[in-house]
């Protein structure tokens, strides 16, 4: 038996209810009143859902006043089940499921066929795949009834499960509420307004004007029931994990939008976190190596597609004698070197020949790696450059062989990454010894073409001075590497060898048979004092109307103030797109909120714990983080892919302390992105 003595209700200033006193035995009891009496506040306060007053509370011999909060509970949950008008199941877990689900909530495990015999127990006959919004209303109502039979409760609480069915339907759920609590000797609380329920129910009360009355009331019998154990169970995981991925594969769509939206924000918060620590990184380097006075001076006799921007080629003419003195004789200029380049192959203006060539390393340990160089057509694989005692390359060089630093050879960045290896292999290196052919030109042929001007499309004839190369074997130890930033890093592939060796190797073919002899058509010139640079220029310029001269000097306060605006504008774009996400997960949050506002009723009425709640929400978090963490990925590596040609970054190793920091960055926007998204849902909790 129920029995609940002085009760008294609440809202505010307002009293609902004063006084009352109730009881209800096995079978059907009923409390009439009008909407906003109180009715659905009785069986809230019997499911200890709002706070109230009373002199006594007894369940079947069991004094709830007499307990713990946490027993209290224990025992309304075990032994009360609480059905509504709507709340009484999860909408997107099968009928089946639900009836698990909600057994469970009393560590109650149901197989297939005590679901059915449940089912049957209310003459409700729907298959395992079937959902509650597949069904009627007085299909739902009875299939909340057999959820409560299955859930071996004593006492069940109807708070107007009527209301919305038609007067022969609450016929039919009255009779079957009637038959239930007869037949399983179940005590049965209904709440309605209907009137027409006084025959059908055993005890019936009324409200009125604040106060219960009793209306119909039968002879109290004491029945013998046995005790429940008060004994908390808590939700089986398993049922959590199926509550949130069947609700994944219900709102798929909704899930899918959210999640490759979002996967879009932490891709690119992600590039533009890891962008704008790298820039800042290369953008150091490069101020060290802006610090040098260097020109460039180039005998440029071949225009390029008929414009005269700046460009090196072995096809342009040597310069005239004493061109070497004159630049020497210019004021604050330090030295001046003989530039020129040695290829990878033999010919590369042959556009219908693919060459190869092979770069063997030797390590100090013995052991022997061999790479293949193939290059096809007139794509360019980079470069054998000189390097000159004047260039000072600590601020551009990693020195693996100190004892090479002077007359070793000295690979790129990115030769050493196409070969790869990764930054953690460069100690590897040290000690180790560069076997390869170098092709040096030694003479030159003329022939006639026609160079179309990309401008303004005018053709001109020009003499084109065809170097011929004549390939020479290259064994040398291995110094360091060279920063990608370096002006020569034409190619990209670049090996860098110091002058006096590549005019070893030119006076060893030197002897070539040729009509016409190469003849050295560019210089590098180092100025004393940078502040003189432009003026060198300009006297350099004065020499010959065919020269054109490229610097790696640029301004340190403008590539400064450069710098800084980078940085400032990626900073306001990772602002915009950490701000876009804000609101995306927000709208999501009231969205996902009102689309699944009845679950978080529905473990409400059944006394989830917070326990429970903590593993519920988890498990969603990490289910929806999983998929936008899938979707991100490959976006990221979309962005990489799309930029990596923009030199905005060096080659990162898929094992490297970079990729491992992406990684981690991409992981915690995700969780971020993830539980803001559930933030308005679950604070509803």
């Amino acid at each position: 038996m129920l029995e609940i003595r002085q009760l008294c209700i609440q809202y505010g200033k307002r009293q609902i209810l004063k006084q009352a006193d109730l009881w209800a035995d096995i079978g059907l009891t009923c409390i009439i009143g009008e909407s906003g009496s109180g009715k659905s506040s009785i069986l809230n306060a019997l499911m200890d859902h709002i706070d109230h007053q009373c002199e006594t509370y007894r369940v079947n011999g069991v004094d709830l006043m007499a307990l713990s909060d946490e027993e209290r509970k224990t025992l309304i949950r075990n032994q009360f089940a609480y059905l509504s008008q709507t709340e009484n199941f999860v909408s997107d877990m099968s009928c089946y499921d639900n009836m698990r689900l909600y057994a469970n909530m009393a560590g109650i495990e149901l197989s297939t066929s005590d679901i059915q015999r449940y089912l049957g127990m209310v003459h409700l006959d729907i298959g395992p795949k079937s959902f509650p919004d597949q069904l009627s209303g007085g299909e739902k109502q009875r299939l909340a009834l057999a959820q409560a039979l299955a859930k071996g409760t004593e006492v069940i609480l109807c708070d107007e499960m009527t209301a919305s069915l038609d007067p022969e339907l609450k016929q039919e759920i009255y009779g079957l509420l009637e038959e239930v609590a007869e037949k399983y000797a179940k005590i049965i609380l209904v709440t309605t307004h209907d009137e027409d329920i006084y025959e059908q129910v055993r005890h019936l009360y009324r409200i009125e004007d604040g106060r219960l009355i009793s209306v119909k009331e039968p002879e109290c019998q004491e029945h013998e029931q046995a005790k429940k154990e008060l004994k908390f169970s808590r939700l089986n995981g398993k049922y959590l994990w199926k509550y949130v991925s069947q609700k994944v594969d219900r709102q798929f769509s909704m899930f899918l939008l959210y999640s490759i939206m979002s996967a879009i924000v932490v891709a690119i918060s992600a590039f533009l976190i890891f962008y704008r620590t790298q820039y800042l990184s290369l953008q150091n380097e490069i101020m060290g190596l802006l610090s040098q006075g260097e020109i460039s001076v180039i005998n440029q006799t071949v225009p390029i597609m008929g414009g005269e921007s700046f460009s090196y080629s072995e096809q342009n003419a040597a310069f005239e004698d004493g061109m070497l003195e004159n630049l020497r004789g210019i004021d604050h200029v330090e030295a001046v070197y003989p530039y020129y380049w040695a290829s990878f192959i033999e010919n590369p203006l042959e556009y219908d020949v693919d060459f190869e060539n092979h770069i063997d390393i030797t390590f100090a340990d013995g052991s022997e790696a061999k790479n293949e160089i193939t290059m096809d057509g007139g794509v360019s694989t980079g470069y054998f450059i000189p390097y000159y005692p004047s260039q000072q390359f600590d601020s551009k060089q990693h020195v693996v062989s100190t004892e090479a630093a002077e007359n070793g050879a000295y690979l790129s960045r990115s030769l050493f990454y196409n070969l790869g290896y990764t930054d953690a292999d460069m100690e590897k290196f040290k000690g180790s010894t560069l076997k390869t052919t170098v092709y040096l030109p030694v003479g030159v042929y003329l022939s006639e073409a026609t160079v179309t001007s990309a401008i303004d499309n005018v053709d001109t004839q020009v003499t084109m001075h065809n170097p011929i190369y004549v390939g020479v074997d290259l064994e040398i130890p291995i110094a360091g590497f060279i920063e990608n930033w370096y002006i020569e890093d034409i190619g990209g592939g670049n090996i860098y060898l110091p002058i006096e060796k590549m005019e070893k190797m030119r006076s060893s073919v030197a002897q070539t048979p040729m009509d016409m002899a190469w003849g050295c058509n560019a210089y590098r010139v180092y100025v004393d004092d940078t502040a003189y640079l432009e003026e060198v220029t300009q006297e350099i310029h004065a020499l010959s109307s065919q020269i054109t001269t490229g610097s790696s000097y640029m301004d340190t306060e403008a590539r400064a103030a450069q710098q800084n605006y980078i940085v400032r504008m990626t900073l306001i774009a990772l602002i915009a797109v950490i701000a876009t996400g804000l609101i995306l997960s927000y709208v999501y949050g009231i969205f996902y909120y009102q689309k699944n506002k009845r679950d978080v009723k529905y473990f409400q009425n059944n006394g989830m714990k917070k326990e429970e709640w903590r593993g519920l929400i988890g498990r969603d978090i990490v289910i929806q983080s999983l998929i936008v963490l899938i979707l991100a990925v490959p976006i990221l590596i979309i962005i990489f892919y799309c930029t990596w040609d923009m030199n905005l970054y060096a080659p990162i190793g898929w094992l490297s302390l970079e990729s491992l920091g992406i990684a981690g960055c991409v992981l915690i926007l995700t969780i971020i992105q993830t539980v803001l998204s559930r933030f308005y849902y679950y604070r509803k909790v």
